[in-house]
């Protein structure tokens, strides 16, 4: 589960420092290893002018600023490592916020990336964590998901908590004070395990936090306006594609646009993952008017 961590040092130390550790202990791509080095970040939450000296640096060249920033905003990526990245996030009061700006406040989620974080400046944010075991979850929406409560807690100025990938999930509210954590990124190996939002209320997945914005309006523009060559770019896509969310999306699209065939049902029922099979089940539900020629009946 989400733990605390106490810092076993106050004194401070750089940016560039606390880059080169992390690079020089690689082992730290393992939780024990990275709780056992926490310490360090926690050195560099010491460092009061770090984040003023890297904002003053972008505004030299504000064009050029976060151009490879793959994070939402307000976050700020500090750094890309060999097997890390360090980011920075402002947590804006409810009072400052525009309206477009996208925060997650309100809205339980997990991550598909372990995470090391400490409160930079200001009071800090509360989170309410919960855990579930991602391995039983098919990963659609409305889905029951079982959310053991593990504590209620508050993020002030020093504070290090680090969070398991896919297994911890906390819904933070917003703070009385612009307030800034940074954090350390430890992707896991293999395949990018789904990021979802929770009712933590009702126990169901609501949403996806890294949704396919881009590939949602391709698909959709293809529906509609494609032809023979691109129905056979979508069953490649549908039985090899490395997202199995992206191959649910391909069959999706393949259904609307051909009806859902005999042997196109048979050979998507053939994916490994249980969200395809899910996805090829639910688009067959929603179409209810006449079957085309080869349909299969539920």
């Amino acid at each position: 589960m989400a733990c605390t961590i106490e810092p076993s040092t106050e004194s401070a130390i750089s940016l560039e420092e606390y880059i080169d550790f992390c690079e020089s202990h690689p082992e730290m791509k393992e939780p024990d290893a990275a709780i056992e080095h926490a310490g360090k970040l926690g050195q560099l939450c010491h460092n009061p002018s770090f984040f003023t000296d890297y904002l003053n640096d972008g505004l030299k060249s504000l064009n050029q600023f976060q151009q490879k920033n793959d994070f939402k905003p307000p976050n700020f990526v500090l750094y890309y490592g060999s097997y890390f990245a360090i980011r920075a996030i402002v947590w804006l009061p409810m009072s400052e916020l525009a309206a477009d700006e996208l925060l997650s406040y309100f809205d339980g989620h997990d991550h598909n990336f372990d995470l090391l974080t400490c409160s930079y400046f200001g009071s800090g944010y509360r989170t309410v964590i919960y855990q579930y075991d991602h391995n039983q979850v098919t990963g659609y929406i409305g889905e029951h998901v079982d959310l053991a409560f593990q504590e209620d807690t508050d993020f002030p100025h020093g504070k290090l908590m680090y969070y398991f990938s896919s297994r911890d999930v906390h819904t933070q509210y917003p703070p009385d004070e612009l307030s800034i954590s940074v954090n350390l990124i430890i992707p896991r190996p293999g395949e990018p395990k789904l990021q979802f939002f929770f009712d933590v209320e009702k126990q169901v997945i609501t949403g996806y936090v890294n949704d396919l914005t881009m590939r949602n309006p391709v698909f959709k523009t293809v529906e509609a306006i494609g032809n023979d060559n691109s129905i056979d770019l979508l069953l490649r896509i549908a039985s090899h594609h490395p997202c199995f969310r992206t191959r649910g999306l391909a069959w999706t699209t393949l259904f609307n646009m051909e009806g859902i065939t005999d042997d196109f049902f048979n050979l998507a029922m053939q994916d490994s993952h249980s969200y395809v099979k899910q996805t090829v089940l639910d688009t067959i539900g929603s179409h209810k008017t006449a079957e085309p020629k080869g349909v299969y009946c539920l």
